[in-house]
């Protein structure tokens, strides 16, 4: 048996094992970059999903929101990343609403990175098909909110281009 076949064969197996796993209810997934009114810039990469799990119809999935500042007028770049992890998910009609525990981890300059834990709360409203020209982009807001004593409170809203998201209600199910 030559290479080819068994790579062909390994796919095939990964393939179905992938869909037998695969979300079995409502799912809410997409990456792309994003670009707000102000035109700030930032990306994003989401895949939520629910399925059974003993019977039980459990939320997995995580995403991450990156937003970059160029250093501009004597002031210094500053990342900021979000990570999460899904413990919610809902769907009315082309909206879905994801939410979680966090990290926001911000770097301004050479200063070390400060990570703040916290909630995330993210809502993606697919409005058009992947490359789809006309009618309103698909957008994406994520809150983050935490800190305790520093309270930290943080809110993005923005247009898809390039990219895309999928907010699909129950799906592969038997």
């Amino acid at each position: 048996m030559n290479i080819r076949k068994i790579a062909l064969v390994g796919l095939t197996f990964a393939a179905v094992f992938a869909m037998a796993d695969g979300p079995t209810g409502p799912f809410v997934g997409g990456r792309g970059a994003l670009t707000d009114a102000d035109g700030k810039k930032a990306r994003f990469d989401l895949q939520v999903g629910e399925k059974l799990v003993n019977g039980v119809a459990t939320v997995r999935g995580k995403g991450e929101f990156e937003q970059r500042r160029p250093p501009a007028n004597g002031q210094p770049g500053a990342v900021r990343v979000v990570r999460f992890r899904a413990e919610t998910l809902s769907i009315a009609n082309n909206v879905g609403t994801v939410g979680g525990p966090g990290v926001m981890t911000v770097r301004v300059g050479n200063q070390a990175p400060q990570n703040v834990q916290g909630t995330v709360s993210i809502t993606a409203t697919d409005n058009r098909a992947p490359n789809a020209q006309g009618g309103d982009p698909d957008s994406y807001t994520i809150t983050f909110t935490g800190g305790g004593q520093n309270a930290v409170n943080f809110t993005f809203t923005g247009t898809v281009h390039p990219g895309d998201f999928r907010v699909k209600p129950a799906q592969n199910v038997p």
